[in-house]
């Protein structure tokens, strides 16, 4: 993760208020690797304060020094944020308090490394200085705070982290969108029936009804539309087979030989028969699938 510093305020003396100088650190990840850093909101709880006891949380109960720096860990023990914040976070959303300031001063935040020269905050004598921020973690998950002149106390509330989420940055033009969705109007349509042992149909598509005779007929199917250039198969048990009359032949490996001829080809019709292994029409329960392209 890098690090960018993009806003530098000036500061303002409001009825003995000073809404200090600041520095926003935005988080990023490496834009190679398709991680971003997402923030996950956190009730708030105080991570760090240097006042003595009872206020002490945290690693200080004494004010920050001249030039002084003190180190906290986003896994501190003992504090109202312990277990709240993940192993996996890899930036800090905080308020940041400043008080009892003995000097004119500026205070830093930053993860490690060299200190950078921004200040995220400017204390001063009689006043309670506090301001948003967000910084980034060092790998061991611990971030730095250097006050410049003069004691200061500062406690810290952590309202919520950062982690790494997989974003996909691509985008797509129109036409490679419609290139990528399948027309609705030329997907196939499909219809099946499921046949009991009764020649009657079980369940099926809607529109789709059956025509049979009893025991040495053969099952004609009606369908809502053309189905002479659809495909379509069958599932039957044990040794008995299919025999695709009309008007598709062979798609079940059946001869051209088996249909029957002088028969009219009905358009929105398939004739299903169930033969044994003698060749003789008998009843029994399949499932029809028809696939119109």
């Amino acid at each position: 993760m890098r690090l960018r510093n993009v806003l530098i305020a000036t500061t303002t003396l409001v009825a003995g208020t000073i809404v200090g100088a600041t520095t926003q650190h935005f988080a990023s990840a490496d834009v190679s690797s398709g991680d971003r850093p997402v923030l996950v909101p956190i009730e708030t709880c105080r991570i760090a304060d240097t006042r003595p006891a009872p206020d002490t949380v945290g690693p200080k109960s004494s004010p920050l020094a001249a030039a002084d720096t003190m180190t906290v860990s986003a896994q501190q023990a003992g504090t109202d944020c312990t277990g709240k914040i993940p192993a996996t976070a890899t930036a800090l959303s905080m308020n940041v308090t400043a008080l009892n300031a003995t000097s004119n001063s500026f205070l830093t935040i930053w993860p490690d490394g060299v200190r950078p020269d921004a200040s995220a905050l400017n204390p001063a004598p009689g006043q309670r200085v506090f301001n948003a921020v967000t910084t980034e973690l060092a790998a061991d998950q611990t971030f730095q705070i250097y006050n410049n002149r003069g004691d200061v106390d500062v406690f810290v509330d952590i309202n919520g982290y950062y982690e790494n989420h997989n974003h996909d940055d691509r985008y797509y033009t129109q036409d490679q969108v419609d290139a990528n969705f399948v027309n609705q109007n030329d997907a196939p349509e499909m219809y099946y029936a499921i046949v009991n042992t009764a020649g009657a149909i079980v369940r099926s598509s809607p529109g789709v009804s059956v025509s049979y005779a009893g025991a040495g007929s053969s099952h004609i199917f009606t369908f809502p539309r053309d189905v002479t250039t659809c495909f379509w198969g069958a599932t039957l048990g044990g040794a008995q087979f299919i025999d695709n009359i009309l008007p598709v032949l062979n798609d079940l490996g059946i001869a051209a030989s088996q249909n029957y001829t002088g028969l009219a080809v009905d358009p929105d019709g398939i004739i299903v028969s169930v033969y044994d292994a003698t060749s003789v029409l008998v009843v029994s329960p399949f499932t029809l699938t028809v696939t119109c392209p």
